[in-house]
């Protein structure tokens, strides 16, 4: 008898149970599948929470590191006109922030064509690699008087095995010289060698072919045995830059500091040095083996 009275009460818990999770199922429903006011003002707060004390730890964040310098941020100085400012060949360009920097054919990658003249579209040139577009902010590759002209190289160029060159640079205020001795700088007496004073950009129009001297030990100025005029410029290949000395059967007297002095024309007239530090050793000790030679390479 007590059971039948019972019953309506605990139809009613169940009935208010079920109906409390059926409220509390759909709420979670509405948070996880819509994006609203209170879900991401919690996502906000949370965000800023986090990334309050991820600025406390890391004062700058991987997103503005990450992203292309601007030509303030490389140094690249702003160009006013292309004849005085530029590299042989180059253009004054703006790029994206409006700041203006010379573009220049020697610091064309193989992937940009070489020759515009018969084209008539602005972006015949192409662009730059995707890798380079990601690290500088810098105009991209257009075409000036039929020839394909690009923003500056920040990567070394080899020479000669690890022998690394400074990268092209389009602007003359970024003149640089560079000085290798080959095959070292440490030879033996009796063997040749080779001096080189290397810039880094087209030197037509700005160092002539004199523009380069070899001043050994402050005194004694040496003449290059052979200059980048004595090669041939040619669209589309990397253009000679390089002035060399050849020292021949070296001597105690070809030791010495050889500093790469550097003269320029136009209007600006940029300072550039480089010195080589040249030392000839004693002649390797030589053996002698019943009627042959042999030098034995080791240090003296």
């Amino acid at each position: 008898m007590g059971t039948p009275r019972c019953a309506p009460l605990w139809l009613w818990w169940i009935s208010l149970i079920f109906l409390l999770l059926r409220h509390t199922l759909s709420g979670f429903a509405l948070v996880e599948g819509a994006d609203s006011v209170l879900t991401w003002r919690y996502k906000r707060e949370l965000a800023n929470e986090t990334g309050a004390k991820t600025a406390a730890d890391m004062p700058d964040e991987p997103t503005l590191s990450m992203r292309p310098k601007t030509p303030e941020e490389l140094k690249i100085p702003q160009c006013e006109d292309s004849t005085a400012d530029c590299a042989y060949g180059g253009k004054c360009v703006a790029g994206p922030n409006g700041y203006k920097s010379c573009l220049c054919p020697a610091s064309c990658p193989v992937s940009i064509p070489v020759s515009c003249r018969a084209e008539k579209h602005d972006d015949y040139c192409l662009s730059m690699s995707d890798d380079y577009r990601e690290k500088f902010l810098l105009p991209e590759p257009t075409c000036y008087m039929g020839i394909c002209v690009c923003p500056p190289m920040f990567d070394p160029w080899k020479m000669e095995g690890s022998v690394k060159l400074l990268p092209f640079k389009c602007d003359r205020r970024e003149l640089r010289v560079q000085g290798v001795a080959l095959p070292s700088d440490s030879v033996y007496q009796g063997t040749d060698a080779m001096l080189f004073c290397c810039i880094n950009m087209d030197p037509r129009t700005f160092v002539n072919e004199d523009g380069v001297d070899f001043i050994q030990n402050s005194s004694i100025i040496r003449e290059p045995t052979s200059t980048p005029y004595h090669e041939i410029f040619t669209d589309g290949f990397e253009p000679p830059r390089c002035w060399s000395l050849d020292i021949k059967n070296a001597q105690f007297s070809d030791s010495g500091s050889y500093l790469c002095h550097v003269k320029t024309v136009g209007r600006h007239e940029i300072p550039a040095n480089f010195t080589i530090e040249f030392v000839v050793k004693d002649t390797a000790p030589t053996n002698l083996i019943g009627d042959s030679a042999f030098a034995v390479l080791c240090e003296a």
